[in-house]
């Protein structure tokens, strides 16, 4: 595991969100059970490194989303069943959605960046990364919305809660 850990320890800056995410969320698990402390310690700093890269990341997104109209915002996916391009990903179909494959991406992407610096142990953010986090939340119109993206809206606003940071 020690090898592991180590080789987490410098994750590439413009890895996609969900990448941090599922890092992160890896490293959770093992900071929870590691009973060896400079271990420990080495995946708490590892944690706080993505953590950066995380509140980077909300950054950017919620400048892009601020480039967007609330229409664009609202945009409802296409009809699965009738999509005129798919994408051969190694044997994975995946249907290419056009305009809509941002909003849905810049959606999740809130989410998921926000989330991630919240994982750590007495996670501390700063208050940009508060903005962006009530940013993502009070501009998004959850009603209006179809980007799964939300769900990490929803697990960034409680983490944040917990930890008594909104």
């Amino acid at each position: 595991m020690a090898d592991a850990v180590a080789q987490s320890a410098n994750p590439v800056e413009t890895k996609p969100a969900y990448a941090l995410l599922q890092m992160q969320s890896s490293l959770e698990l093992l900071y929870e059970l590691e009973p060896d402390k400079e271990l420990k310690e080495a995946i708490l700093k590892t944690m706080k490194h993505v953590s950066s890269l995380g509140e980077k990341r909300l950054m950017s997104t919620m400048k892009n989303i601020a480039k967007k109209s609330p229409e664009e915002m609202r945009m409802l996916g296409p009809d699965w069943r009738h999509v005129k391009v798919w994408k051969d990903q190694k044997g994975y179909p995946n249907p290419q959605w056009g305009p809509y494959r941002e909003i849905w991406h810049l959606t999740r992407e809130a989410g998921e960046s926000a989330l991630i610096p919240l994982m750590v142990d007495h996670p501390s953010i700063t208050e940009a990364h508060k903005q962006g986090l009530r940013d993502a939340i009070l501009q998004t119109d959850y009603l209006h919305n179809s980007s799964c993206g939300i769900i990490y809206h929803l697990a960034a606003y409680w983490k944040a809660r917990r930890h008594h940071l909104l």
